[in-house]
């Protein structure tokens, strides 16, 4: 009887992680997408009002240090993605539970 008492607990822990892993990547997820679209947006915006203001002779943007921001900033992203990796790498139960809801969060956002 006891054996089924600690099975019980286990999985009672385990459905915890599943499940709040699933609320809480469905929210990610969603809100991702919605701040992803007003950003996509909002920096086309900025980018075509740079090269508008750049062809009439307003502004004079210089690409080489353009380059070097941006490839700043990827790996910047990069190395927080790589955290991100290793984080769910050391979660397993909650990290599949927060995979499956961010998937349909994305998917429904």
């Amino acid at each position: 009887m006891q054996h089924n008492n600690a099975i019980e607990s286990v999985l009672t822990a385990l459905g915890l992680n599943l499940g709040a892993g699933f609320l809480l990547g469905l929210a990610v997820g969603y809100a991702l997408k919605k701040i992803a679209k007003l950003a996509l947006l909002i920096g086309g915006f900025i980018v075509l009002t740079i090269l508008v203001l750049n062809y009439k002779g307003i502004i004079i943007v210089n690409y080489d240090i353009l380059k070097q921001v941006t490839e700043e900033i990827l790996r910047w992203l990069k190395m927080e993605v790589s955290g991100l990796v290793t984080f769910i790498n050391t979660s397993i139960p909650f990290a599949g539970g927060f995979m499956a809801g961010f998937i349909i969060g994305i998917k429904k956002g």
